[in-house]
Order: structure tokens, then C-alpha cells, then sequence
């Protein structure tokens, strides 16, 4: 298995229920209903979704389970657009090549096709980590975090992109505390709290069809001069994994055999430990329980 999600996911006969989403290296989609069975063990192979789109065959990708509207990234788990019984939406997101460079294609699980669109500004093509799906209200931004050339963030409604100066940012987050529309952006050189509200305008506005299918790759991304509202140094050096807690106030940080626990506004490290080997991934529920993959097994912590 390449890529796991869990999401509240209504299965063939309608009820949403808690379900394992899981794709293979032979881009089998197919699901795990663990509320079913009565406590026996369930079988080994889950039941399959056809996907559309063989994404994973065509280039990277990623599987995500979208907050709830009115929730952010932080609120626990995760998971769609929600449509008041709780269910949640399944996306899976490609970058492959297609005419003119690269593309970002996102695909709806349970509804079909959304986007294929331009990733970046003509030229090079910059190297990039894992994609992000963020919620601002009902609007929806893929964030594509590249090496050396900054942050892109997709508009899923309009395709218009945004381009931030941030490199390596290994952790970006939608954050709604107070009314207020701001993203966090975790990185090697600094933490950013950017406000959103100009910039969702922008991506806000429709493209036109023949710009959307074949001018937008000509035309660059925007670039707004954003001012920070809050900026601090990384509470350990090198990270690579990053997670943000529930309430939107802390967030943790993995660099090598280190963890730690970091203010989202005022940087101060909480707390920080020792792990028994390299931290290679971070995942919270909905509790606020974390859970820390390493080289040698998973480690869950309250």
C-alpha cells in the first residue's frame, strides 16, 4: 500500500460510516469497513473503488480526506465537504506531465473529476513535496510546496494559483481562530501566519475557458506581497514532518529522532522529546492524540 486515508464515508448502500481508504502500487482504490463483522478480523483485501483517473500510474500521488466545512485543519482528523450528516469527501491529487509542463489533476472520490490545471509558471520545473488540500470556508486550495522556487497554492473551484516566496514549507495549514482567514507555513527557515483574506479574493475571480485549457500556461501565477501577522524561527532544525494539533494553537515538529511541540503564535517549544529512531511520519485524531511513525513502528501519545 502507497497511500492511506481514513474519512466518514458512505459506502454503496448510503450510510457514512468510518472507513480505511487505502491504494496499491497498481492503482487499486478500495476500502476497509472496520464497524462491520461483529469484532472479527477483517479480511485481507479491501473492497475496490473504480477510479476514473489512474492517478498513481501516471506520476506521484496523494490521497486526502478534507476537513469538514466550518472546521479547520487543526479541529481533529478529517475529512470533506460537509454536507451536515457528517460525511466526508475522499480526493485524490496527480501531478503528472502533460502538454506545455506539468499538471495538477484532483479527482472526487465519490463525484468525479475537479481540476487539471497548470502546477507552476512557465520554465524550469521546480522539485516539490507532498500536496495539501486546504479548507478556507467553501473554498479549496491544493498547496503544492516546491524546493527552491516557493509556495503555489491552486484554487480547486477556479484553477487560479497563487505564489508564495516560502521554500521548503514541509507543513501549511488553514487557521480560523477568531473569524479570522490565515495560513500557517511550517518551513525549514521560518514559520509564517499569513492573512488570506485579498488573496482568496483573487483566486476567487473565474477563469475563462480558453484561458483555463490553454493560456494559463503562459500566464504566471499571483504574487501578492503578503506581511506576515506573525513570523518566528523554527523550533528545531531540519524538519521534515509536521502536524497541527486541534484548536489551531500548537502544532508538532519532527527533525531526525526529535520531536517537539511548538506554540502556532508565539513559537515557544512546549515540549520536546527523544524518539527511539527517525520520526517519518505525523498523524493527530480527533482526541488530540498523536501519533508518531518512526523506522521501527508507530508510537501514539496523549
Amino acid at each position: 500500500m502507497r497511500e492511506l486515508v481514513a474519512a466518514r464515508w458512505p459506502v454503496p448502500d448510503g450510510a457514512p460510516r468510518p472507513l480505511l481508504f487505502a491504494r496499491s502500487e497498481l492503482s487499486v482504490l478500495e476500502y476497509w469497513d472496520f464497524t462491520r463483522g461483529g469484532g472479527r478480523v477483517p479480511r485481507r483485501a479491501g473492497t475496490p473503488l473504480r477510479t476514473p483517473v489512474e492517478h498513481s500510474a501516471h506520476g506521484p500521488a496523494w490521497l486526502a480526506a478534507l476537513p469538514p466545512e466550518g472546521e479547520s485543519d487543526g479541529d481533529g482528523g478529517g475529512g470533506g465537504d460537509g454536507d451536515g450528516d457528517g460525511v466526508q469527501s475522499v480526493l485524490s491529487l496527480a501531478v503528472w506531465d502533460g502538454p506545455g509542463g506539468s499538471r495538477l489533476a484532483v479527482h472526487d472520490v465519490r463525484e468525479g473529476p475537479r481540476l487539471d490545471v497548470p502546477c507552476f509558471d512557465p520554465g524550469q520545473e521546480p522539485s516539490f513535496s507532498d500536496l495539501r488540500v486546504l479548507r478556507f470556508g467553501d473554498r479549496l486550495l491544493v498547496a503544492l510546496p516546491t524546493s527552491h522556487h516557493g509556495l503555489y497554492l491552486v484554487d480547486v473551484t477556479t484553477g487560479r494559483r497563487l505564489h508564495l516566496p516560502d521554500r521548503a514549507a514541509w507543513g501549511t495549514y488553514a487557521l480560523s481562530a477568531g473569524g479570522r482567514q490565515e495560513l500557517l507555513v511550517v518551513g525549514q527557515e521560518r514559520t509564517r501566519i499569513l492573512p488570506m483574506e485579498e488573496p482568496l479574493a483573487a483566486l476567487a475571480r473565474p477563469v475563462g475557458r480558453r484561458t483555463r485549457l490553454e493560456g494559463v500556461r503562459r500566464a504566471k501565477a499571483v504574487a501578492p506581497a503578503l506581511a506576515a501577522s506573525h513570523e518566528h524561527a523554527p523550533a528545531l532544525l531540519g524538519i521534515r514532518v509536521v502536524a497541527l494539533l486541534p484548536g489551531d494553537e500548537e502544532y508538532a515538529v519532527a527533525a531526525g529522532e526529535v520531536l517537539a511541540v511548538v506554540g502556532v503564535r508565539d513559537g515557544a517549544a512546549r515540549s520536546r522529546l527523544v524518539l527511539p529512531s527517525v520520526c517519518t511520519a505525523l498523524a493527530v485524531g480527533p482526541g488530540g492524540e498523536l501519533a508518531v511513525g518512526t523506522r521501527n513502528g508507530l508510537i501514539l501519545f496523549d
